[in-house]
């Protein structure tokens, strides 16, 4: 499956791999994306939740040539193209990596990564190549409800403020020790955002989190926010 989304306020264009892929839908999907030279829309290309590659050794070529040509768009601008691939070991990934990475155009900033995290964080500009969840980052205030889940137990709490990297959660029920790592899910609105975060410090009546992980759901939640 390819999932393809587009967030207006950061110029990011983002197509997810993910289950098992078929050259019919790279052809389709992928092969059909617009590339122009002069974009300045950055591009992330992630395959951390791809389990196969079904192609044909044609196929595996028109996915190099398809991929090549979307690394030329924006190649005049210098718009960004990260690749998130953590498991090299699935057939065509290692190739695809090779291929774009390895100073194929040189117009264009073109990295690896093996987190979503890293990868957002250095289409941002906030990092070169390599990131962490960066506590200076600006936090928005925020009155969101949330749930956690600790031990096979449901709790809830409230954040109050909010950030690409982590945020600040109240609540008057059961504090998760830190480094505990959970999957909270963000209620804003009509969204039902789920995060995967690490419990960093306590404070009176709630703890904080960094997140594992970027979802572009909470990228365009910030931007509608302001952050």
């Amino acid at each position: 499956m390819i999932r393809l989304s587009f967030l207006p306020a950061r110029q990011l264009r983002t197509a997810t791999l993910s289950g098992v892929v078929t050259e019919e839908e790279i052809r389709e999907v992928l092969g059909n994306l617009p590339a122009d030279p002069a974009s300045k829309v950055s591009d992330l290309i992630d395959t951390a939740e791809l389990l196969r590659l079904e192609l044909s050794p044609e196929g595996a070529q028109e996915l190099l040539a398809i991929v090549d040509r979307l690394a030329r768009s924006g190649e005049a601008t210098g718009a960004r193209l990260a690749i998130v691939a953590p498991d090299r070991s699935v057939s065509g990934v290692a190739e695809l990596c090779a291929d774009v990475v390895e100073g194929r155009v040189p117009g264009r900033p073109i990295a690896l990564f093996r987190t979503r995290f890293e990868a957002i964080a250095w289409l941002a500009g906030e990092h070169s190549g390599r990131s962490s969840a960066n506590p200076s980052e600006p936090r928005v205030n925020a009155n969101f409800p949330v749930l956690y889940t600790v031990a096979g137990s449901d709790y809830a709490g409230t954040i109050v403020n909010i950030s690409r990297s982590g945020a600040l959660v109240a609540t008057d029920q059961h504090v998760p020790g830190v480094g505990i790592q959970l999957r909270p899910v963000l209620f804003a609105g009509s969204r039902q955002i789920e995060l995967e975060a690490r419990v960093v410090r306590h404070i009176e009546r709630g703890f904080a989190v960094e997140f594992l992980g970027v979802p572009v759901e909470l990228l365009e939640l910030l931007a509608d926010l302001g952050g």
